[in-house]
């Protein structure tokens, strides 16, 4: 292998992984607090079995 092969090998490996080290935490996450829309009843906590 050339030395400029091992370069982009190495450039590309190391893009993947850290897109897939950012992906995860990105993707996990509450967006804010968990509301019933507007007119709607809270129905939480809920006790189960519910029928």
């Amino acid at each position: 292998m050339t030395r400029m092969t091992r370069i982009w090998r190495l450039v590309s490996l190391s893009l993947v992984l850290l897109t897939l080290a950012l992906a995860g935490p990105s993707a996990c996450g509450k967006r804010g607090d968990l509301k019933p829309p507007d007119g709607k009843p809270a129905t939480y906590p809920r006790s189960y079995p519910s029928s």
